[in-house]
């Protein structure tokens, strides 16, 4: 199978978005202002490729508490 530019171009940006998408459902299990999330949320998006881990180590907030029925 042989792998063009167009689709290295493709795989690369849904991978992108991937972990972008993980950023923002971890952001959402931290307890943040929504300036606060907003901010996180764009050094996920504009920090192409280290933005999504750099949001995941640093663990902005503190954790949600989770209410077990």
């Amino acid at each position: 199978m042989l792998i063009t530019p167009d689709l290295m171009r493709v795989m690369l940006l849904v991978g992108m978005l991937a972990m972008a998408i993980m950023a923002a459902f971890y952001l959402r299990q931290r307890k943040l202002s929504i300036l606060a999330y907003a901010a996180w949320g764009l050094v996920a998006i504009l920090i192409p490729i280290a933005g999504p881990f750099f949001v995941i180590w640093i663990k902005p907030g503190g954790k949600r508490l989770q209410i077990k029925p």
